[in-house]
């Protein structure tokens, strides 16, 4: 039997939209993303430094954090597309 590959590529929207949802790892990469491309910088600063020193986010900063994360689906599409290519032009 023959099966074919339905996964959703890691830089679809759907895809970090739903990793967004179920892990919390997830929205603190993106609030880093998110920094290094100048979105919200006040806020995305304070939640990636605070992501950057080592301590995860909780509760209220935790989902205000995710919000902000969902906002910018697509620089986050952009970024991980950017990311997959880095990492594609390595391997080669």
């Amino acid at each position: 039997m023959n099966k074919q590959s339905t996964s959703i590529p890691k830089n679809s929207p759907q895809y970090i939209k739903s990793l967004l949802y179920v892990n919390n790892r997830a929205v603190e990469r993106a609030m880093i993303a998110l920094y290094m491309n100048k979105v919200s910088p006040d806020e995305t600063l304070y939640y990636s430094t605070w992501v950057n020193i080592g301590k995860a986010l909780s509760g209220f900063h935790l989902e205000k954090a995710r919000m902000i994360a969902l906002a910018n689906i697509p620089v986050l599409v952009k970024a991980a597309t950017k990311k997959l290519q880095e990492k594609r032009s390595k391997n080669n």
